[in-house]
């Protein structure tokens, strides 16, 4: 009985599902729109040239003050020199009063420079850095003066120092100076001279300094250019019962002081950038592309074969496209750090820059940096390029933009990447989008 009960059940089930099995149904397949798919493209052709977008930089006025040398096998020997101009001292005179009857003894004459903690190169060995005097006034070309620019000067040092230098910042260097410029000095502040009255006439007297690197130096340092930590700081003392030591200090000039950064690219890959916009693809330099401060490279971006992918569909549009760039392994390390941030610019054919890559909050992107030191292959810069790559597709002629990649300030670094192109051994330059595509029925 309970058997015969069971197969009724089982029957009525069969009957059930066998009449819900409308083949001829179309329920639900509007909610379906088999015309829509979304893929992710990562085999973009990514086109990299180091380019030389300017042949000098601005440098007046900076909040550096570089001196050394450094040389790279792929960016070249680079040698820093800073012309520095001071106003005259007015401790001696406001705050210590002159009175002629009082005999002052000279005691010693030194540049004071305080580091900043950017380096570059060899931190490891000694470095010996010079100063000399200017021959002639530092004077401004249409109101700027740049890395390019040059000054006269004595050839013999008026003082020089050799130090192990700590790759950090507050390092305090005290560079003793001639003995017969600092009596000079003391000697005038003493008989009130009009050299040491006014600005124009002490200018007149003392042009300045020039600090020089060794010839065999191998780094460049970083010194703050500022007027309470540049100075020329004279020792005396006052010649009595009980002597008195005093000094007086004369600040660092904030208008007329500039680095002079030169650079020698002769038998390095990119000995061709010897001109205002030259340029090397990245397969002329073993795969790689460059980017330097104060040298005025930039790295061009281009995707030459962007517009194949309308090929994909009847319509689509980008949904997200980020721009991945992997330094060269080997060419950052100690005493060559890896920036710490990027910029990137939009550009037309000729290198004019048109715009710049901002994030959803109209600010510069950085680039993002993943820094992997257990697995040094997976640093990276990372940038949304999302709007530009949108904004591209179906772009040409004129119309057409690329990309340009530069370190932030650069009038004010030294810092350099090496980063690799599509084909590099190890480290690729990546460009992934997300696309959407809807083909019409």
């Amino acid at each position: 009985m309970r058997n015969n009960y069971l197969k009724v059940i089982w029957c009525l089930l069969l009957f059930y599902c066998v009449s819900c099995d409308d083949k001829d149904s179309s329920l639900g397949l509007d909610w379906i729109d088999e015309s829509t798919r979304t893929i992710l493209i990562d085999t973009c052709s990514v086109r990299l040239s180091t380019v030389l977008l300017y042949d000098s930089i601005n440098t007046s006025n900076d909040t550096v003050i570089y001196a050394g040398n450094f040389h790279d096998q792929n960016l070249g020997t680079t040698r820093a020199k800073s012309f520095l101009t001071f106003d005259p001292t007015l401790d001696f005179i406001n705050d210590l009063g002159i009175d002629i009857r009082v005999k002052y003894c000279f005691d010693s004459l030194t540049l004071r420079l305080k580091r900043n903690g950017l380096y570059y190169g060899d931190t490891v060995s000694n470095q010996t850095i010079k100063v000399h005097r200017l021959k002639e006034k530092v004077e401004l070309n249409e109101g700027y003066l740049y890395n390019t620019s040059s000054f006269e000067y004595d050839e013999v040092p008026l003082g020089s120092k050799t130090f192990r230098p700590k790759p950090v910042s507050g390092e305090k260097i005290e560079i003793r100076l001639s003995d017969e410029l600092g009596k000079e000095f003391l000697d005038k502040l003493h008989n009130q001279d009009e050299d040491m009255e006014n600005i124009s006439d002490f200018y007149d007297y003392f042009n300045g300094l020039v600090v020089v690197p060794d010839n065999n130096s191998s780094l460049i340092m970083g010194f703050e250019a500022v007027d309470t930590t540049c100075v020329i700081r004279l020792y005396y003392h006052t010649v009595k019962a009980l002597p008195e030591s005093h000094y007086a200090e004369f600040p660092l000039e904030n208008a007329l002081h500039f680095n002079q950064v030169l650079f020698d690219r002769s038998g390095t890959p990119l000995e061709k950038l010897n001109k205002k916009s030259a340029e090397i693809e990245s397969s002329e330099t073993g795969n790689m592309a460059f980017v330097q401060g104060l040298s005025g490279i930039f790295t061009r971006i281009e995707f030459p074969y962007l517009n194949r992918i309308q090929e994909l569909g009847d319509h689509g549009n980008v949904i997200s496209a980020k721009l991945i760039i992997y330094p060269v392994q080997g060419s950052y390390g100690r005493g060559t750090p890896i920036p710490s941030s990027l910029e990137m610019y939009t550009s037309d054919e000729k290198d004019a820059t048109t715009g710049t890559i901002t994030d959803s909050n109209e600010s510069k992107q950085t680039g993002n940096l993943f820094l992997d030191d257990l697995f040094p292959y997976n640093t990276s810069y990372t940038f949304d390029i999302t709007s530009f790559v949108d904004d591209q597709v179906g772009k040409f002629g004129v119309y057409k933009q690329n990309l340009q990649l530069a370190l932030p300030e650069i009038r004010s670094t030294l810092g350099a990447l090496t980063l690799g192109d599509k084909h590099h051994v190890s480290n690729r330059i990546a460009l992934k989008i997300t696309y959407s595509i809807y083909n019409e029925r």
